[in-house]
């Protein structure tokens, strides 16, 4: 799941859940230092404030499992692999299931802002009410005060200011997403053919995934956990 499906699929959203389920996303190498750090920490010593910093995180993650081992999550990987190998200009690409893995969830993402436009108003809304100390002392009092606080942070900033999932309204600008992720590792280029190739794709995979599915799929997983 990414950034917007992760909102979306929040129960009881506040300023400081909803930073939560977003900071694994926002900040780099986040999974290293929740193995190293959160995993063994002690959480009657948050505040108020941060325990719904940590009950965020730990949906974040509970969401991913359920999410990646899902039957249409799969099939939806399934599907977007055998269009790109029907192209001949996607079809010598290397590590497709990366690009499938990213390429779905940012069309569930698309697909959310379709259906809610304004959703990602309500995201950077979510976040600009809570307080950054807040978030500093939640950070410090688990990792430490080291370096990478002060990355995390600058993320988070840039984050906001760059209002980047507005870009998330337009089909094909999931591509430029797609190459910031996937490019590099997977050999392509972005340019006008890549982009008419992958939006293309898009365009089929929206009129197949079955949104109602994915997402009652998701709140029934929660009340079961």
């Amino acid at each position: 799941m990414n950034y917007i499906s992760h909102f979306y699929s929040l129960e009881n959203k506040s300023a400081y859940s909803s930073l939560g389920v977003l900071l694994p996303d926002i900040f780099p190498r986040f999974s290293y230092f929740h193995n190293k750090f959160f995993l063994r920490f002690d959480v009657s010593k948050l505040s108020i404030e941060e325990e719904e910093i940590w009950r965020g995180i730990t949906v974040h993650y509970s969401d991913d499992i359920f999410f990646h081992e899902s039957t249409f999550f799969k099939h939806g990987m399934q599907r977007i692999e055998e269009e790109m190998k029907k192209d001949p200009c996607l079809s010598n690409l290397k590590r497709k299931y990366l690009i499938s893995h990213v390429l779905y969830e940012l069309i569930l993402d698309h697909l959310i802002i379709q259906r809610f436009p304004n959703i990602v108003y309500e995201i950077y809304n979510h976040l600009e009410v809570a307080d950054i100390g807040v978030l500093n002392s939640f950070l410090t009092k688990i990792i430490g005060e080291i370096n990478d606080i002060q990355v995390f942070l600058e993320s988070f900033n840039r984050f906001l200011n760059r209002r980047f999932l507005n870009f998330y309204k337009v089909d094909c600008n999931l591509v430029k997403s797609l190459h910031m992720v996937s490019g590099k590792i997977s050999q392509w280029e972005y340019n006008d053919l890549m982009v008419d190739k992958f939006t293309e794709i898009i365009r089929k995979m929206k009129n197949e995934i079955d949104f109602d599915e994915v997402f009652d799929s998701i709140l029934k997983h929660k009340e079961i956990a």
